[in-house]
């Protein structure tokens, strides 16, 4: 990551593999600034790498040498002993967030937009709560909510509650896009009045030989409550799991 004077070009700051043993892949997506403070000033970074992680760079300070860096994430933890890692492309959308503490809220999905006809790893929806974590967080931290089961009627209010529990206790929660095989997020998150919008890539069955071949494929878009990832437009009428329990 490099910070450069806009009009001389000179470079003010850097980050390296060589200040960060963990910085081993490479960056190809935009990044994320934030006003965490409402100063007009752009005082945190954000950034996703294709190793699955995702960065936070704290730049309020006024001198670049007390500037901080961390992974704060990792989506591939426990490491694969074989395969593709789950891939960040695309930089994440932050929420400024306020509940027994205030906290960015991010948004992002993995996906190799290098790959798309690959269906070897079950990528993910994420919304990530940093509370400026003291170690890197993983989906242990997070609340699965795959199943959606605060919206199903065949759950009981027991099961129903202990999610609600979790998703205020934990650090935020993923879905796993396992129902398509090779189902991928290529694309930016967007969060908007509290929904959080994700749009998919499933590739086609079409055997092909030619490795350039992508063929048509479908879309799938998802619009979640963000705090829960509940349904909260009913896309698919042949899949409807009813209405949302958790609000802000």
């Amino acid at each position: 990551i490099y910070v450069g004077d806009v009009l001389t070009g000179e470079q003010i700051w850097k980050y390296s593999y060589a200040d960060n043993p963990l910085m081993k892949y490479s960056i190809p997506s935009d990044v994320t600034r934030v006003d965490t403070d409402g100063d007009g000033r752009i005082d945190r970074l954000y950034v996703g790498d294709m190793g699955g992680q995702i960065w936070r760079f704290d730049i309020k300070n006024p001198s670049p040498f007390n500037w901080t860096v961390k992974c704060i994430f990792d989506s591939n933890y426990p490491p694969p002993t074989s395969g593709d890692r789950r891939k960040i492309f695309y930089p994440p959308d932050v929420s400024l967030e306020v509940d027994w503490s205030d906290y960015e809220l991010l948004l992002f999905g993995t996906g190799d937009r290098e790959h798309p006809r690959t269906k070897s790893v079950t990528d993910r929806l994420y919304t990530l709560k940093d509370r400026n974590p003291s170690t890197v967080m993983n989906d242990s931290h997070l609340v699965d909510v795959t199943a959606g089961l605060l919206q199903s009627s065949t759950a009981s209010a027991t099961q129903k509650q202990t999610i609600l529990d979790d998703l205020k206790a934990k650090s935020g929660w993923n879905i796993n896009l396992d129902q398509s095989s090779g189902e991928k997020c290529i694309s930016p998150a967007l969060i908007f009045f509290g929904i959080s919008y994700f749009s998919t890539f499933i590739p086609c069955t079409e055997v092909t030989t030619d490795p350039c071949y992508v063929g048509e494929g479908l879309a799938k878009l998802y619009a979640l409550r963000y705090l829960s990832g509940n349904a909260v437009f009913n896309f698919d009428l042949t899949n409807d799991l009813g209405g949302e329990t958790l609000t802000k």
